[in-house]
């Protein structure tokens, strides 16, 4: 599958449950707001699925996802390097290495 990135920037928030997140609401109205080409997607993985799942998600052309429960520890999992501390900057969503990056704040 090849992706153009100058198409629409898909980025989202996975989890399980995941319907009640305010990521999306939150993420779209400045995506809107600065008149970005994109969209921000709560997606549903099962528990025990984040290994066979994630891999459409990068054929999709995602350029970045949030991870919440239950998948935060098996993220770390398919990164290539992990840190603590901030965001990665844009120029890193488009690198084909997987980063992850925890910004939890201490007890999160």
């Amino acid at each position: 599958m090849v992706v153009d990135k100058n198409e629409i920037s898909l980025s989202g928030v996975i989890g399980d449950p995941i319907a009640h997140s305010k990521s999306p609401l939150i993420q779209n109205f400045w995506i809107k707001k600065n008149k970005l080409e994109g969209y921000y997607i709560p997606i549903r993985i099962p528990k025990g699925e984040i290994k066979k799942k994630i891999r459409f998600v990068k054929e999709l052309g995602f350029r970045g996802l949030n991870v919440t429960v239950p998948h935060k520890v098996d993220a770390f999992y398919f990164a290539d390097k992990l840190t603590m501390g901030t965001m990665p900057d844009h120029k890193q969503c488009y690198e084909k290495s997987h980063n992850a990056v925890n910004v939890d704040t201490p007890g999160a």
